[in-house]
């Protein structure tokens, strides 16, 4: 537990942090062009649903994603609902900010707990929220244009935007 506890803080302890001129990706971008969670619907959460890779995996809420694909259309309804209330108010539920982690087996020794990596499961719609929002989040930054070329990381992708928003996979 104390080795999970401290990693991030240990990787993170030597890297850098350029803060300056962040906000002038953002110049330029009138206020009728701001970002905005526009609302889902029933149609947007089955294709959603779909795209998660793992159907039967759940976090501490023991739903997983069949159980959301099998919801009845009303119940659907009352889904889109509720997540276009969290959009609407800014409002990202805590409870769906908690999530179980489990140490992954990577080889070795496995009394190091070096050897192990930690796995976060979220509850799934903690996930479905957060792939509306990536959604929403990459058209705007394509549409604006406001991803340098240079930028990199995750995943190697002629698409810009893929490989910064990977990691939200």
């Amino acid at each position: 537990n104390d080795f999970y506890c401290s990693v991030a803080t240990h990787v993170t302890s030597g890297i850098g942090v350029q803060r300056a001129g962040a906000l002038d990706l953002f110049k330029g971008i009138s206020i009728a062009n701001s970002y905005v969670l526009f609302d889902t619907d029933v149609n947007e959460l089955k294709s959603v649903m779909v795209q998660i890779k793992n159907k039967s995996s759940s976090g501490f809420d023991e739903m997983s994603t069949r159980i959301f694909e099998n919801l009845p259309e009303i119940a659907l309804h009352f889904l889109a609902g509720a997540v276009n209330y969290s959009f609407q108010n800014g409002i990202f539920p805590s409870c769906l900010k908690t999530a179980m982690v489990t140490p992954l087996f990577k080889g070795g020794d496995p009394s190091q707990p070096t050897n192990f990596r930690p796995i976060s499961l979220l509850p799934t719609l903690s996930k479905i929220i957060e792939r509306l929002v990536k959604r929403r989040l990459t058209d705007f930054l394509g549409q604006h244009n406001i991803l340098s070329e240079c930028q990199f990381g995750f995943q190697a992708s002629k698409n810009t935007t893929d490989a910064i928003f990977y990691f939200l996979e």
